[in-house]
């Protein structure tokens, strides 16, 4: 048996940090996906931080929902034959059609993709980026240039069990 007779709460002491330049990158996958890291980028502008969401359309919306905290930059449009909805398949979730049709995504989008990347990351002072799982220009473009990056999953990948 535990008891507690005293509880002391510490109370954080703030840290003289400078600003650091974060970017937050996701290109496809809707809210589920960008959602919960604005939130995180918006308690990082509270805390003095610089925060940019890198994205295409459609999902400019999506960024321009936590303007002023939260800068958007647009990546441009989508230009791939494939769409994000494309990547799924009810009957068979690792069919043979969503690895060919990711595959064909990701050859269509990369290079242009990694260059933008590159331009927009040098340009900024960049200090860390969190990458989206999808956005593996990001991931690499990020590795390429050694800033420290964060890859963020949004989905379960295990059976349930």
């Amino acid at each position: 048996m535990l008891m507690v007779t005293q509880v002391y709460a510490l109370s954080p002491k703030p840290m003289a940090l400078e600003p650091k330049t974060v970017h937050i990158a996701a290109t496809m996958g809707g809210l589920s996906h960008m959602a919960w890291a604005l939130e995180i980028g918006k308690i990082l502008v509270e805390r003095g931080h610089n925060v940019s969401f890198l994205t295409k359309e459609p999902f400019l919306k999506i960024g321009e929902r936590y303007a002023p905290f939260v800068k958007t930059i647009s990546l441009g449009t989508h230009k791939s034959k494939i769409q994000f909805r494309d990547l799924f398949d009810t009957e068979d979730p690792l069919s043979s059609v969503l690895f060919q049709s990711y595959s064909q995504m990701i050859e269509d989008l990369y290079t242009d993709e990694y260059r933008i990347y590159i331009d927009v990351f040098k340009s900024s002072n960049t200090s860390i980026v969190l990458c989206d799982q999808m956005t593996l220009a990001c991931i690499d473009a990020a590795k390429t240039l050694k800033i420290p990056t964060i890859v963020y999953m949004t989905m379960s990948l295990s059976d349930g069990n």
